[in-house]
């Protein structure tokens, strides 16, 4: 099953085809004009055969086209498949197109320039050279300058499995940047788009950053508004898991959950008795006032005193 780091940045695409444009200019500093709309990618040779990249973007006035491909690792079938899609939508259109390869590998990038160059056994070369949009943390930085939305989501993207305090400062840049977007619908499609792609050793990284007491001053506010809808998002997960077993303790699933999160995240030790207390609790007051207890607390102890 394609990852969320493939699907997310396709589903974007889809919605706003001019993104890959904007995308495009931002990393090859070439003015990018097509007015491109994304169509059905099933790429029809013969009956018998289909070939479906990921992403078909035409532009109406100009008969412009492209393929677009989310590249997260090396793939051999791509070999046939790239020339194959190319060949027949070129015969379709009766006119050239391109083949754009989003990928935020140096090494997918470096065997996508040369995975579709083929010699026959008689001398016959063929050569597909697709555009490559190698967005890696060189890369992250022009991206975060242009201060648009749609690229603040590509870098992070960029670094969604890094886990040093490098991402973080990335994560935080781009959040502000989502944040500040005018239409409250595209910030929480990008927001929620940003949450989907992360790394879990990067949230968890997060979740720690953002609860550290000395450091609350300095985040930024977006910032822990995004750790906190990921926590809701938890909690939304354990009350749908446990509505087989009825409302109440789905949502003491989810909030045990966002609690031992915290407490994981700042650096609390939980023994095995502690963790079963904690997960078989049902009582929604009593995990609350343990979660609160947890923002500042030194020690599992001072978390769970007797006092509730």
């Amino acid at each position: 099953m394609p990852s969320l780091a493939h699907e997310t940045p396709l589903d974007l695409l889809r919605e706003h085809p001019a993104w890959l444009g904007s995308l495009m200019s931002a990393l090859t500093r070439r003015p990018v004009s097509a007015k491109w709309e994304c169509m059905d990618s099933t790429i029809r040779v013969v009956d018998a055969i289909e070939v479906r990249p990921d992403l078909v973007f035409v532009d109406q006035l100009t008969g412009a086209w492209s393929l677009g491909e989310i590249q997260l690792k090396k793939d051999e079938d791509k070999r046939w498949r790239w020339p194959l899609a190319m060949a027949a939508l070129g015969n379709q259109r009766r006119t050239q197109g391109d083949l754009v390869i989003i990928t935020s590998s140096r090494s997918v990038k470096a065997w996508a320039r040369e995975v579709c160059s083929t010699m026959g056994p008689l001398g016959t070369h063929g050569t597909l050279r697709p555009v490559i949009l190698c967005v890696t943390r060189a890369q992250v930085e022009v991206l975060l300058r242009t201060g648009a939305p749609e690229l603040a989501f590509f870098a992070t993207w960029a670094v969604r499995a890094a886990r040093g305090p490098a991402a973080v400062a990335i994560l935080e840049r781009a959040v502000r940047i989502v944040d500040s977007a005018p239409d409250r619908q595209l910030r929480e499609r990008l927001l929620g788009s940003i949450l989907g792609v992360l790394d879990t050793q990067l949230v968890n990284r997060l979740r720690e950053v953002v609860m550290n007491p000395e450091k609350q001053k300095a985040i930024n506010p977006a910032l822990k508004n995004l750790i906190a809808d990921l926590e809701a998002r938890g909690e939304a997960r354990g009350e749908a898991r446990g509505e087989a077993r009825g409302e109440a303790r789905g949502e003491a699933l989810g909030r045990a959950a966002s609690l031992l999160s915290l407490i994981r995240a700042r650096g609390l030790v939980v023994d095995e008795p502690t963790l079963a207390r904690i997960k078989s609790c049902e009582d929604r007051k009593i995990l609350e006032v343990w979660f609160n207890r947890a923002l500042s607390a030194s020690s599992i102890e001072q978390v769970l005193s007797a006092s509730e």
